[in-house]
């Protein structure tokens, strides 16, 4: 299931980052469905609990998987596409006083204002800083690609599955 459909979920989904619910739920459908069949479960059974044995992201987690993997590369010039690098701008903000947050600020990047509400505001010159200056700093601090995808995924995992699964 995962070479044949979840492959195809993931295509470029970097780029339905801001899509409307509408269309990430028929997405979601598709993996449900699928998550169902993997597990040889019948409609009725719950797909978050399904998602959850699998240890699946959900499609939205899946695009803020890929985006925030996207800028990790970047930020350490590991096969990030050169023209993306060019989009995360550092904040370099002086004068931090010591003990107030200094660490977690360097690693901040500038989200650019976007003056109208247009599709400007689902670039990855926007999404990309804006997810990542959210993300907790032990996932960002991540000494390798390997272990920040990892972390990241147990980090989106809670987030969107355990947190939702538990409410």
């Amino acid at each position: 299931m995962c070479s044949l459909v979840i492959s195809h979920l993931d295509y470029a989904n970097g780029i339905l980052f801001g899509a409307s619910n509408i269309v990430i739920d028929k997405l979601q459908k598709v993996q449900n469905f699928v998550a169902h069949i993997t597990l040889q479960e019948k409609k009725t059974f719950s797909s978050l609990k399904a998602l959850f044995l699998l240890h699946w992201l959900p499609i939205c987690a899946r695009i803020e998987f890929k985006i925030l993997f996207t800028v990790y590369k970047c930020l350490r010039n590991q096969e990030g596409p050169y023209y993306l690098k060019n989009l995360l701008v550092h904040n370099k903000r002086t004068g931090v006083t010591a003990g107030l947050r200094s660490n977690e600020e360097k690693d901040l990047l500038i989200v650019p204002y976007v003056k109208y509400q247009t599709f400007a505001r689902h670039s990855f010159s926007v999404c990309g800083p804006k997810l990542w200056n959210n993300l907790l700093q032990v996932v960002k601090s991540s000494e390798n690609a390997e272990q920040f995808k990892k972390n990241l995924k147990t980090h989106l995992f809670h987030k969107f599955v355990v947190e939702e699964l538990y409410k």
